[in-house]
């Protein structure tokens, strides 16, 4: 949550900065209108600061910035590319059935940093080296908003204890001796400071410049404004921006009060501005009289000026134009000619705010998906970039039918930190998660898909990284330097049993079907694809030349290698080639297994499409029965 937010106050400074230009460029040709001009352009600017949320709009001229978040990685799915060999069509082997407890045939050569890949199974969390650099911007930034925060706040107590022996004049005049210059002070009451040094003209000329103050709601904006310059200490726009407001604040006061003014009255306002000035020492917590920038303000106040109409007309079309330009985020019309980056992965696939043309209207800003009894199931919350963690600890997971219509709410976490993994199996939603920073075993909630039905299970520590789960029993991995070890843990009689070990490999993605297990193991060069029963037995299904892809089991299993999808003969145990698996305008360089939904089969393609630039992840269906391929979805994945 916390990645998620700083990420986010980083972009709108980004691009509040774009407006920031566009204004102080503005402001540049204003120079001999009113101030409410420019005034009025720097609240559009506080509202970019300050509001998270931003419409998109094709109208847009932000720059384009990512909001691309990763999820961990889990059991089925890997979203590295990697390279295809013409070899791998022929190295489907077959050996005789082996024992968990002689690892021979799985004894490899490595070296032990590909032993120690294993770690990458592990959950991630914010004390892995991965997210060593994200943690240290993430207190970096933290540091320099207290520090902002704690500067303001001092000198803020700091005027209050100067004007603890002020006394009450009427209404809400205070006099106060320690007080150099008048100002205002406070938001929901505020009082109007002054010396006592002053004469009965220059308190008139005071008082009704502080009351306009007051009018505008002026303490209330540039509170607002320091806000912004704390939560964006590092942007040096902000901190000009804020000063350039408070400049045309000041003289819009003046003319605001002056407004009826003549000569003479303008000449003994601007002497009373100069005698404050010559006072000032820049100790005030809110709009002073007789702050700097006097030079110009006596400039302005000595200045006629006169309302031109289409001076604003053309201010107003301008903070028309800002609005819809720099106030939105950019939104693709077409993916045919342009794209998007995907909001979010899970289990590689992301839906994102710009589908083709070919598919369906889905909802947007989804974050994880499965096709499951002809729904697809998605989560409503963005999760922190390399950490894992959930916007705001909370998590909502729907489901709808293919066309976004008849979202349903199936499971709601209020307190979840970290998740882990998300799968759906035997009319159940199971997701592994931790609660907080300083746990260290995980909770399963478990899910009806009716939505009726929620339960949790709390997970023993040794339980490090979930696998998958069936059947209400949870399979998990655990390692040392010199054997992977599968286990398996009941959710209801709490009792774990082994279930295989291997040395000299790594899990590389782990399906079940009904007793039996599927392990797709890699040592760096070669997959292995073994089936586990429940008595410990272990018949080799298959070896590639590749070092990565993935697993499924539905009514059939299939593993995905390189750009080739097989299916398992059930009859001697074989993997087969599945044939016509891919349009063919597309050319796939990996395919990552998705879900299998009755006699369709989803998988997510990388690769390249012809006469489609910029476009390079595609989810197809394949109708088993017919060997028929269907492009559902393309997008971009950076």
């Amino acid at each position: 949550m916390v990645t998620a937010t700083i990420f986010r106050l980083w972009r709108m400074s980004l691009q509040g900065s774009v407006l920031i230009l566009v204004i102080l460029a503005a402001r540049s040709f204003l120079k001999q209108y009113p101030k409410i001009y420019s005034y009025s352009l720097w609240i559009l600017a506080l509202i970019s600061l300050l509001c998270p949320i931003m419409v998109s709009s094709p109208f847009s001229l932000q720059p384009a910035l990512s909001n691309t978040v990763l999820f961990p990685k889990n059991e089925q799915n890997h979203d590295e590319n990697f390279s295809v060999s013409s070899e791998n069509m022929q190295n489907i082997t077959e050996s005789p059935t082996i024992s968990s407890k002689n690892n021979d045939i799985l004894d490899t050569d490595i070296k032990k940093e590909e032993l120690d890949a294993a770690d990458h199974h592990l959950p991630l969390s914010p004390f892995t080296s991965t997210a060593d650099n994200t943690i240290l911007l993430c207190a970096c930034y933290l540091i320099g908003i207290s520090v902002a925060s704690l500067w303001h706040i001092t000198q803020y107590f700091r005027v209050r204890r100067q004007i603890a022996c002020a006394v009450y004049d009427c209404e809400n005049i205070w006099l106060c001796e320690r007080v150099s210059s008048p100002f205002v002070i406070g938001i929901y009451k505020p009082r109007i400071l002054l010396p006592y040094s002053l004469n009965e003209p220059e308190k008139s000329y005071i008082l009704r410049h502080e009351r306009t103050h007051i009018r505008h709601c002026d303490p209330l904006v540039r509170f607002a404004w320091l806000i912004c310059v704390c939560l964006h200490w590092w942007n040096p726009l902000v901190w000009l921006a804020s000063r350039r407001m408070e400049q045309d604040m000041e003289m819009f006061c003046d003319e605001s009060t002056l407004q009826h003014a003549d000569l003479k009255e303008r000449k003994a306002y601007a002497e009373t501005l100069l005698s404050c000035a010559g006072r000032y020492n820049g100790f005030v917590s809110g709009p002073a009289f007789g702050e700097s920038n006097t030079k110009r303000r006596v400039e302005n106040i000595m200045r006629k000026r006169k309302n031109n109409f289409i001076v604003l007309f053309c201010v107003i079309l301008l903070a028309v134009f800002c609005a819809v330009a720099f106030m939105t985020i950019p939104r693709t019309a077409d993916s045919s000619s342009s794209f998007q980056e995907a909001p979010v992965y899970f289990r590689n696939f992301a839906v994102s705010d710009t589908l083709s043309s070919n598919s369906s209207a889905l909802p947007t800003d989804t974050n994880f998906f499965a096709v499951y009894h002809n729904k697809l199931y998605y989560a409503a919350e963005n999760v922190g970039e390399n950490t894992g963690e959930v916007e705001e600890n909370h998590l909502t997971i729907y489901r709808c039918d293919l066309n976004g219509s008849n979202t349903q709410k199936i499971l709601e976490l209020n307190s979840v930190y970290f998740i882990e993994c998300i799968l759906l199996r035997d009319d159940f939603l199971y997701c592994s998660y931790l609660k907080s920073m300083e746990e260290t075993s995980a909770t399963i909630a478990k899910a009806d898909i009716s939505g009726t039905a929620q339960s949790e299970y709390k997970l023993p520590d040794e339980i490090l990284r979930v696998e998958g789960i069936y059947s209400d029993c949870v399979y998990y991995t655990s390692s040392n330097k010199e054997e992977l070890i599968f286990y398996t843990y009941h959710l209801n009689t709490q009792k774990t049993k082994e279930l295989y070990r291997c040395s000299g490999y790594f899990l590389e993605s782990l399906a079940i079907q009904n007793e039996k297990t599927f392990l797709l193991l890699s040592d760096g060069e070669t997959c292995t694809l073994l089936m586990v029963d429940e008595n410990q037995n272990a018949k080799n299904c298959g070896s590639y030349k590749s070092s990565q892809g993935s697993v499924l089991a539905g009514n059939s299993v299939y593993c995905s290698i390189d750009h080739n999808l097989y299916q398992l003969d059930k009859t001697n145990n074989t993997l087969s080639p599945l044939q016509n698996i891919l349009p063919e305008s597309i050319k796939a360089t990996s395919i990552t297994i998705v879900q299998e939904e009755e006699n369709n089969l989803y998988y997510i393609v990388t690769g390249e499409q012809e006469k489609q630039e910029g476009i390079n992840t595609f989810l197809i269906k394949y109708n088993i029965k017919n060997s028929e391929n269907t492009l559902l979805y393309s997008f971009y994945t950076p």
